[in-house]
């Protein structure tokens, strides 16, 4: 692979409070339920970005919404499965031969986070990453729960929720610029949620089937039936199954999709 001429990509740094936003770049599933993205969320303060989740399709999303992949200062990951991970390695590479990085990328999330990621890219782009010097520089933060970090302009506090077995799957709750932001992540219905929720401006909640019961996923009818006790301004749903998305007029509460925009 030929290296290309690079862009300058966006600076980190203190960030004051003001407008954020939040830009959905992928609302669906592992099997691309309905033709949506992989997870990845962007949320946007006036001069600094953060990922929540970093899905396969990430880096087409931003470029088909003419974002700049350089203005992403950090990527919080809830868990390592590749709907969630997999868009990594194709940042690294833009990272590497088209957008010159004046900060360093930070990448948090659960316990073995570093060693899945550099495992990941280095079996995707094996010669990249082992015959040429890194032109960008990563720092991962592995986070413990409960704990709030900051993180660049932000403060993120994980909570353990439940989705598999190996390994820590997190959701979060995170200030940034002056607003609080949850999300849950992948997982099957916990109390740990409702202190995710509490408070936020903007609660993002998988929503993964409509009424079936399955192990490590919620569906609506948990959503519904704890509705009550979840405290956030706005709730968005995402990661819907086929079946759910099959009942999207039956939904009462707000379900997001792919390029949607939120203003908090």
């Amino acid at each position: 692979m030929t290296a290309q001429k690079k862009e300058k990509g966006g600076s980190g740094g203190r960030v004051p409070e003001g407008p954020v936003e939040l830009i959905v770049l992928g609302s669906g599933d592992a099997f691309g339920s309905g033709g949506r993205n992989h997870t990845a969320f962007l949320v946007n303060l006036p001069s600094w970005g953060f990922l929540l989740d970093c899905g396969a399709t990430t880096l087409i999303t931003l470029k088909r919404l003419n974002l700049d992949p350089g203005a992403i200062g950090a990527i919080l990951i809830s868990h390592l499965h590749g709907d969630h991970i997999a868009g990594i390695p194709f940042l690294f590479l833009q990272y590497q031969f088209l957008t010159e990085r004046q900060e360093p990328l930070i990448i948090a999330g659960p316990a073995g986070t570093e060693q899945c990621i550099e495992g990941l890219w280095g079996l995707m782009y094996k010669e990249t990453r082992e015959m040429m010097p890194r032109r960008f520089t990563v720092q991962y933060l592995e986070l413990e729960p409960k704990k709030w970090t900051r993180i660049g302009p932000i403060e993120a506090f994980p909570l353990e929720v439940v989705h598999h077995l190996r390994g820590i799957p997190y959701g979060y709750k995170v200030k940034a610029g002056g607003k609080v932001l949850g999300y849950s992540g992948d997982t099957e219905w916990t109390d740990n949620l409702i202190e995710l929720a509490e408070g936020c401006d903007l609660f993002i909640c998988e929503s993964y089937r409509y009424d079936r019961k399955i192990r490590f996923h919620m569906s609506y009818e948990d959503i519904r039936a704890h509705r009550s006790a979840l405290k956030c301004k706005r709730l968005l749903l995402t990661h819907l199954h086929a079946d759910a998305l099959a009942r999207l007029q039956d939904f009462e509460d707000e379900v997001a999709y792919d390029g949607m925009r939120v203003s908090l």
